[in-house]
């Protein structure tokens, strides 16, 4: 197969899939502009690796479905990531700090940014959405498109995760 056989192929599955692909998108952001960025951003990747792009694998409404949640996934990642208030999960309520104690805050927080980067996903979405965004449970749930209970559920896992990371790391936290 030539170049101009991939490109008029991938032309092709473009115009058949970016529709629902955007559809798609549009249900897990609920935001149109956001949705066509990662709409095109997903097509442009696929595009650079179309060629690696096996039928028998799966097909391609489902690749291009999980290149464009992704790379949500991702830019959330990226926005709520620099902003996540670490401080605010561990609930530390000690202004006075020693230099051991901020050196062991900074590992404990590294830790932390670590187990919350690791969560699956919509676990980790979730705990960004809870501490970053200050979102209620029910927000949540409306914007991941789930149930309240799904999201609580899930959230008390993601919860008992980061915990046992923190435990497995040594480090003692309060549950409060």
């Amino acid at each position: 197969m030539n170049c101009g056989d991939v490109f008029n192929d991938f032309e092709k599955l473009y115009l058949q899939h970016y529709k629902p692909v955007l559809f798609y998108m549009m249900r897990i952001c609920n935001h149109m502009q956001t949705a066509e960025d990662m709409t095109q951003e997903a097509f442009l990747q696929a595009r650079q690796s179309f060629a690696t792009f096996n039928p028998e694998k799966g097909c391609f409404m489902n690749w291009m479905k999980t290149i464009a949640r992704n790379k949500y996934y991702r830019s959330l990642k990226k926005t709520s990531l620099c902003s996540l208030d670490t401080d605010r999960i561990l609930c530390e309520a000690d202004t006075r700090i020693s230099p051991e104690r901020e050196l062991e805050d900074h590992c404990t927080q590294k830790i932390l940014y670590e187990a919350v980067e690791n969560l699956p996903e919509p676990e980790r979405s979730i705990v960004y959405y809870r501490h970053n965004q200050k979102l209620k449970l029910d927000e949540i749930a409306e914007k991941i498109h789930t149930s309240r209970r799904t999201v609580s559920r899930k959230y008390i896992n993601a919860m008992h995760q980061l915990r046992q990371e923190l435990k497995n790391a040594d480090i003692l936290i309060s549950s409060g």
